[in-house]
């Protein structure tokens, strides 16, 4: 979901340039296509899209600079395109809002790190912002760069200032990625938190362009760009090394957990779980058809005779202290898998029945 969403979006926001240079009627109806593919795969990518059509409408009305057919028809057409899913939208809303799992909020620094790296020292990040600001001066015509017989002036003056194409299109990707993290905060602060770093992986390339766009208009661009290749390698190359490994390892565990559970199961047996997660969405996925019910494992529910119960929890631990009440009431109980995985949470996995 989160890489078709980073696709989508990278080429919603290619075509937008390709649309304030040329003002194609091809591009126009491209960028309806693919915007509204990323506003069908995740919300957030809803988000960050809707900006980069209020850069449209800003450059329609404000500046005169596009086609107001165009930008009106291209408008129009995405809106009708994403009404059938509008219903779905203020379903998942009305759910959100009512109960989510999510607890915590993530700090604009937590997020500013998950865009590029948690690894990036001080200096990194002074790079970055001067090479930024040296980039709006240069696109906005403020800072220009001669060369003499000895060697190259800067000169700042604001007598030619003026916004470029390149900056205008920057500056989409830069209100998509601010727009979409600051909406997911404060609209977590106002109503409960719904928002997580890692929906910020889709606008995570967006900012990687703009960083390299960034770096392909200043002086010794090749050096930096090696510089910035190796510092990465360096960094997340082992980091990745770990991810790996310990992905794969989940994949083998859950490969295992299903080929015990999925067979034996009944088409009338019940799954009981801990985890919101899988109560969710997680058991509908692996075991369709399938009753599941969350419970509490300190407030355990009677379960009813005749029927076969699947229990599926986050630690065997907690079976110590339930083993007693299983005995007194005259459940039976069998350990299907100790380390098992059901979409990413480690799970134990038993067989109950009265």
């Amino acid at each position: 979901m989160y890489s078709w969403g980073s696709l989508f979006l990278l080429l919603s926001f290619y075509e937008l340039y390709c649309i304030l240079q040329i003002d194609n009627r091809r591009n126009y109806l491209l960028f309806a296509l693919f915007s509204l593919a990323a506003a069908y795969t995740h919300y957030y990518c809803l988000i960050a899209v809707a900006f980069y059509y209020i850069v449209l409408l800003y450059l329609v009305f404000k500046r005169k600079y596009l086609n107001m057919r165009k930008v009106i028809l291209c408008c129009t057409a995405t809106v009708l395109g994403y009404l059938p899913w509008l219903v779905i939208l203020v379903k998942s809303i009305k759910r959100v809002k009512d109960s989510y799992w999510i607890n915590d909020i993530p700090t604009i620094k937590e997020c500013v790190e998950y865009l590029f790296s948690n690894h990036f020292q001080p200096v990194v990040w002074g790079g970055i912002a001067i090479a930024g600001l040296m980039f709006i001066l240069y696109e906005t015509r403020i800072l220009s760069v001669k060369k003499n017989e000895k060697g190259f002036l800067l000169r700042l003056t604001f007598d030619d200032a003026s916004i470029s194409e390149n900056l205008i299109w920057m500056s989409a990707g830069i209100f998509s990625i601010v727009g979409t993290m600051m909406i997911g905060i404060i609209v977590s602060k106002v109503m409960r938190p719904v928002f997580l770093v890692r929906y910020l992986y889709p606008v995570s390339v967006v900012a990687w362009v703009l960083l390299g766009v960034i770096i392909s208009r200043v002086k010794g661009r090749g050096l930096y760009t090696v510089l910035i290749l190796l510092y990465l390698l360096t960094t997340c190359l082992p980091e990745y090394s770990t991810r790996y490994i310990d992905e794969k390892n989940m994949n083998e565990k859950l490969s295992r957990t299903l080929e015990v559970t999925v067979d034996e199961m009944g088409q009338n047996d019940v799954i009981l779980t801990d985890n919101s997660h899988i109560a969710w969405t997680i058991a509908d996925y692996y075991y369709p058809e399938k009753t599941n019910k969350q419970i509490d494992l300190l407030d355990f529910p009677e379960l009813e005779k005749g029927i076969n119960y699947w229990l599926i929890i986050e630690s065997w631990n907690n079976m110590d202290e339930l083993y007693g009440m299983f005995q007194e009431e005259g459940y039976f109980y069998k350990t299907i898998i100790k380390d098992g995985n059901l979409g990413g949470h480690q799970v134990s996995v038993y067989y109950m029945r009265r």
